[in-house]
């Protein structure tokens, strides 16, 4: 695993002092496929972050399915991962294109998503759906007005909490929630 953050990271000086940078060139002579696999990644992060769509249609060539002379697909029975990764590429090539062209971003939103979906997953089936609204609503609170969340859940506590759940007598005081 830190051998592909090392591939995939841009500023390699980050993980200067990790034994996977000081053995890299050892693991790349060992596996040549890494080195095949870092010059793919630096190729398709530099078209990527580019801003020229004829740089994706130059990768899709580069590293796409092995080609006739007459320009037609070899047909064969295994491909490598590298040429399954840009015939998946050639399926969404209108929103990679775009993606290049268009500095706007999506990310906000597909954040957003991916916190709803993981508090889903951790409360729906055990906590019920009561419990699940909650969260998300406390969530979308704390994200909305910038709160910090010890902050908001010490003032839930201190003033709707009681109202809630009346004092419990003396003998139950050790157990009381402030």
């Amino acid at each position: 695993m830190d051998l592909l953050k090392y591939l995939a990271i841009e500023d390699k000086s980050k993980m200067a002092d990790t034994d996977t940078a000081r053995c890299f060139g050892l693991i790349s002579e060992r596996f040549p496929v890494i080195t095949e696999l870092k010059n793919v990644w630096d190729d398709f992060h530099d078209t990527l972050m580019g801003d020229s769509e004829n740089e994706l249609d130059e990768f899709i060539e580069r590293y796409g399915v092995f080609k006739e002379e007459d320009g037609t697909p070899q047909e064969r029975e295994g491909y490598t991962e590298i040429e399954k990764f840009v015939a998946g590429i050639k399926k969404d090539i209108a929103p990679v294109k775009n993606a290049i062209s268009f500095s706007l971003s999506s990310g906000f939103v597909e954040g957003g998503n991916c916190r709803y979906k993981s508090v889903k997953r951790l409360m729906f089936g055990r906590a019920g759906q009561d419990h699940l609204f909650c969260k998300i609503y406390a969530i979308s609170i704390i994200m909305r007005q910038s709160l910090n969340p010890k902050e908001l859940v010490t003032d839930w506590l201190e003033n709707t909490a009681r109202k809630i759940w009346p004092k419990r007598k003396k003998r139950d005081a050790a157990l009381d929630i402030s």
